[in-house]
């Protein structure tokens, strides 16, 4: 065993004692991983929306100095990360009810230290922290439509008697659209309502805002929501009169007005028939009267 120790350039332990088997196990070669804590200078990407990020401009970051390596969790949104590896820096994701929002480095510390000199940092954190905590909406709000009209509803949440809301409609690239939009009226205390007419086919964009500060909340009503009359039956879902017309042997006009049908109509190759059956049913209703009459009349055999 020596000798193969010697020729495998390895160690060769005699134990003459049992007992100090223990210290040959701690002597034995084993692997370690590397540190979780990644320093050095680290190109960052920014890989979510705007909502995020604002008027910040992403081509600014600087350099990370260091992170935790870890992988992003199932569902979650990614809002930073390093380009090279793609390992989360900044990652969000919903958790029950609320949100939450990790950051992988220090926000003032060794890996973060390069972010000292990037003017939009302290506005990069002012955002993590407004989105992530929980949002104060001003109004619940509902959209109903139902034969074209579109009825907005803004119910008041904080009791602030002045607050109001404002309505602004959008195009479908979020421009805001040159109709003037309808003021809402208050039906109940706190309770706005607006109504807006527009095509069956059209989808409508709207942002609920207030008269106390410019924030808005999106609210889209779908042209396909829309609840038509009973006589208002979508084309695409219609009877095909034409096929129902050939298969009954009749005639599928589409102008009225055509001199050709109207010639045709005319020659009776298609005539209608109304039979009047009124007269014959009062006069069976009267012969069945006498007849019961002259029953009853009828001298019986004593």
């Amino acid at each position: 065993m020596a000798d193969i120790a010697n020729w495998g350039g390895g160690r060769f332990y005699a134990v003459g004692n049992q007992f100090q088997i223990i210290d040959l196990i701690f002597k034995q070669s084993s692997t370690k991983k590397s540190p979780m804590y990644k320093r050095g200078a680290f190109q960052l990407v920014a890989s979510a929306g705007t909502g995020w990020w604002g008027e910040i401009e992403t081509d600014t970051i600087r350099p990370l100095n260091g992170y935790v390596e870890v992988t992003a969790k199932d569902g979650a949104e990614v809002l930073l990360a390093v380009e090279d590896t793609e390992h989360p820096v900044v990652a969000t994701w919903l958790f029950g009810l609320g949100r939450v929002t990790a950051m992988m480095t220090e926000p003032v510390g060794e890996g973060t230290r390069s972010w000292n000199n990037w003017e939009d940092y302290s506005e990069f954190l002012g955002r993590i922290v407004r989105k992530t905590a929980p949002e104060v909406r001003m109004f619940e709000t509902d959209v109903r439509r139902q034969y074209g009209k579109t009825t907005v509803i803004a119910n008041r949440v904080p009791r602030v008697p002045n607050l109001q809301p404002k309505l602004q409609l959008y195009d479908l690239d979020s421009t805001p659209n040159s109709e003037s939009p309808p003021s809402f009226d208050e039906t109940a205390p706190g309770l706005f309502e607006a109504d807006i007419r527009s095509s069956a086919k059209a989808d409508l964009y709207m942002g609920i805002g207030n008269n106390f500060n410019n924030r808005q909340w999106r609210v889209v009503s779908l042209a396909s929501s829309d609840q038509v009359r009973e006589n208002q039956v979508d084309p695409l879902n219609g009877l095909d009169l034409e096929v129902l017309a050939e298969q009954t042997g009749g005639v599928s006009v589409s102008d009225i007005n055509s001199t050709e049908h109207i010639q045709t109509l005319s020659l009776g190759s298609v005539a209608y028939g109304i039979f009047d059956f009124r007269p014959w049913i009062f006069l069976l209703a009267l012969l069945t009267y006498l007849a019961d009459l002259i029953y009853r009349r009828w001298p019986r055999a004593s």
